[in-house]
């Protein structure tokens, strides 16, 4: 998937975990889930990431977030390239409170980690 960064909703950015989204075509993008991959930024640099894909049922839009391991920046406007790796698990929401989607959140990364590590 490939596309420019626009802004999102800012829900996981106030737990700690900024995301970059981009809209992708229905037809381009993964079943909504939590995923691990790459993400190729500005000149190629490449980190691991989770991947939430979304699907906006009210504006029929679709849109892939990352949050990016060990980088920080402003990306909006510029171009990514999300490469997934493995399936990690399905979106369940909502959560029951902010601390169990923080929670959930590094779990995700631990998993990702472990498994861009192999």
């Amino acid at each position: 998937m490939k596309g420019i960064v626009i802004e999102g909703l800012r829900g996981a950015s106030g737990l700690g975990f900024p995301t970059a989204n981009i809209k992708v075509n229905p037809k381009d993008s993964h079943p909504s889930g939590v995923y691990a991959g790459l993400v190729e930024v500005l000149d190629g640099f490449h980190t691991g990431t989770y991947l939430a894909t979304i699907h906006i049922d009210d504006n029929f839009e679709h849109e892939a977030e990352a949050h990016l391991l060990n980088f920080s920046g402003d990306l909006y406007g510029s171009t990514i390239s999300i490469l997934i790796k493995d399936r990690i698990r399905d979106c369940k929401f909502p959560c029951k409170s902010k601390q169990e989607f923080k929670d959930r959140l590094l779990l995700d990364c631990k998993q990702v980690k472990a498994i861009l590590n192999k």
